[in-house]
């Protein structure tokens, strides 16, 4: 059985809202280091599984929680969800570069949706 990796309930509270526009413009790429990576609707262990992630999968990361716990991302099919920052490794981009979102800037709805 494969494990699963998911980060730790509770470590991401109410983010404080940054706009996006204000970002530094970089493409920040990750990717899965874990066998299996839940990516999640929100940036809570308990919240919707959108999609299993593989070790190896490479991720567009578009923002990050407050406390750095989650990263929200971007798969290359165009799901968005959050993932657990400790469970994948940055391939491209610098950390300091990653926008801090608020958890409210992104609803459930628009990171259910896949870009089409």
């Amino acid at each position: 059985m494969a494990a699963t990796a998911s980060a730790t309930a509770g470590a991401c509270p109410t983010a404080v809202a940054t706009s996006a526009a204000n970002a530094n413009t970089a493409t920040i790429k990750v990717k899965v280091a874990v066998t299996t990576l839940n990516l999640r609707n929100a940036p809570v262990n308990n919240a919707e599984i959108l999609k299993a992630l593989k070790v190896g999968d490479e991720l567009t990361v578009k923002g990050n929680s407050a406390s750095g716990a989650w990263y929200l991302v971007e798969t290359s099919d165009g799901i968005i969800g959050w993932v657990g920052s400790s469970f994948v490794q940055l391939t491209q981009g610098k950390l300091k570069d990653i926008p801090t979102v608020s958890n409210d800037a992104v609803s459930a709805t628009e990171v259910a949706t896949p870009a089409r």
